[in-house]
């Protein structure tokens, strides 16, 4: 009788590793805590996890309130009326969004999986800032996708080096470029010339920009995050952000992607984004049928 072999993993299984989990599972856990110190965790951007912020009781009693809505099946692209909601919140006097320019994701990384599914082909190069929030690479090593680094400036907003990506994207051709604002994990926020500039580059080039926004609400007093999305005037912009960070619950797996741009453009990555909603998981039911409930009693 033939015996069996040690079954292994695929490749893409094997090349996809999340470095901030990777360097937890097998650095940190080697550290002995001191019983006589409060430990401090750099490691995860989870804001649940420290007592300075919580999510309001009253904000949660709302979400038990209407529990049983939850138990079935929504729209795969997520409940109509959050989609709606969502749509309002990021319309501007330029743009008027619809629930159908809005798909809701599994949180803000199964956002930033839609797009690069959606964008790229094994092969392909896309720009990323360096630093920057590293699961992008992950995920893109897991998709045999190469990711080419910008530079950031070294002051104090850590602006785009726009004479680097501009000749990145002469050299590599990227899908699209990748930015973030306010910054994981500087928290630096640009202003509105930069972010116009930057619009200004990609459109020169027409690459899409996918904007990782998912700290929009947290930023210092008198500081506005501008989204990339708002400050399009036609060129494809994709933006995704959540209930994570601003509504201090990574937990509840709650995310989106807003689509901008003319509609002949971005037609089929709209198609693209709802068969990904057809065939990877749902958002929390449970959460995103209380966004606008959320958001109401938040800001």
């Amino acid at each position: 009788m033939k015996s069996w072999n040690n079954i292994a993993p695929s490749e893409e299984c094997v090349r996809g590793k999340n470095a901030i989990r990777a360097f937890i599972e097998k650095e940190v856990s080697k550290v002995k805590p001191n019983p006589e110190k409060t430990r401090i965790n750099f490691t995860l951007g989870d804001p649940a996890g420290y007592s300075e912020f919580r999510v309001d009781k009253q904000i949660c009693g709302l979400l038990e309130k209407d529990f049983e809505q939850s138990v079935t099946y929504s729209d795969m692209r997520g409940p109509k009326d959050s989609r709606e909601y969502v749509a309002k919140m990021y319309s501007n006097n330029n743009w008027k969004l619809t629930a159908d320019d809005v798909f809701l994701t599994m949180g803000g990384s199964s956002a930033m999986w839609f797009l690069l599914n959606v964008l790229a082909n094994p092969g392909d190069s896309i720009l990323v800032p360096q630093p920057g929030f590293p699961l992008i690479f992950a995920l893109s090593q897991n998709r045999n996708i190469n990711t080419v680094c910008y530079k950031l400036e070294n002051t104090p907003d850590a602006e785009i080096d726009l004479s680097d990506v501009e000749a990145k994207i002469i050299e590599h051709k990227p899908k699209f470029l990748l930015v973030n604002n306010p910054s994981n994990p500087l928290g630096t926020v640009w202003s509105e010339d930069h972010v116009k500039a930057i619009l200004k580059l990609a459109d020169k080039y027409k690459v899409p920009v996918v904007s990782d926004e998912m700290y929009e609400k947290m930023v210092y007093p008198g500081r506005k995050a501008c989204s990339f999305g708002a400050l399009s005037e036609g060129q494809p912009v994709f933006v995704f952000s959540g209930l994570s960070k601003m509504c201090l619950a990574p937990g509840w797996r709650c995310g989106w992607v807003v689509c901008y741009g003319k509609q002949e453009l971005i037609k089929e990555v709209k198609q693209g984004l709802t068969t990904m909603s057809s065939i990877y998981n749902h958002p929390n039911k449970i959460a995103s049928l209380k966004i606008a409930t959320v958001f109401d009693n938040s800001f």
